[in-house]
């Protein structure tokens, strides 16, 4: 199974609580935005990438190492993997390199929006 490097993905969240400390007097908050790529949302290629679940046990893959930490940090995390693989068979992202697309776009920025407000 691939893993992250032990204390990286802690280091990185204990980064951005200190970041939200420093601007919170300012009135600004932070928040984290899960964007999985299209290997981990649509279930055709997360088999072939994940050699069927052997490096990567679950698609939610990203919220698995993320929401916990997020917990800990006191750091709000919005997870777009239920979102993104329910309409995953739409086309969301261009097919070379896996940035979303207008429909995406279209998809994840009303979504996000309510989350925020």
């Amino acid at each position: 199974m691939l893993t992250v490097k032990a204390g990286v993905p802690e280091a990185n969240f204990l980064m951005m609580r200190q970041i939200a400390d420093l601007i919170r007097p300012q009135g600004a908050r932070l928040a984290v935005v899960l964007l999985p790529e299209r290997m981990f949302f649509e279930d055709a290629p997360f088999a072939v990438y994940s050699v069927n679940g052997r490096d990567f046990p679950t698609p939610d893959y990203q919220a698995g190492v993320a929401l916990p930490l997020c917990r800990a940090a006191g750091i709000p995390c919005l997870n777009a993997f239920p979102l993104l693989h329910d309409h995953h068979r739409e086309g969301l992202v261009f097919p070379v390199d896996g940035h979303f697309n207008a429909k995406g776009a279209a998809l994840i920025g009303p979504w996000l929006a309510g989350e925020l407000y």
